[in-house]
């Protein structure tokens, strides 16, 4: 089994992964680029899958008690729960 600490390291980089495609793919929307767009949708789907699957990955993880527990993974964790919440906001402005 994967250490959790690989597991959400990962899914940090996923997820910012997506968002920077989202940027691209607001621009590729408003400049009506179609190529752009399927290329960013297809590219959407591989990441918004590597994401449920490393989130499944995770909760399945035997260690999971360490995601608070441990003070290195508790950093990370809540990184990614501040990227998420910075993420909301964005989306809700557009």
């Amino acid at each position: 089994m994967a250490a959790l600490a690989d597991l959400v390291n990962f899914q940090l980089q996923n997820a910012k992964a997506l968002s920077d495609l989202l940027d691209s793919e607001k621009t590729a929307i408003t400049s009506r680029k179609s190529t752009d767009i399927e290329r960013i949708a297809k590219e959407k789907v591989v990441l918004v899958e590597q994401l449920r699957t490393t989130d499944q990955r995770i909760e399945a993880h035997s260690n999971i008690s360490e995601l608070t527990e441990n003070p290195d993974l508790a950093i990370v964790h809540n990184r990614f729960d501040g990227f998420n919440r910075s993420e909301e906001r964005r989306v809700g402005k557009e």
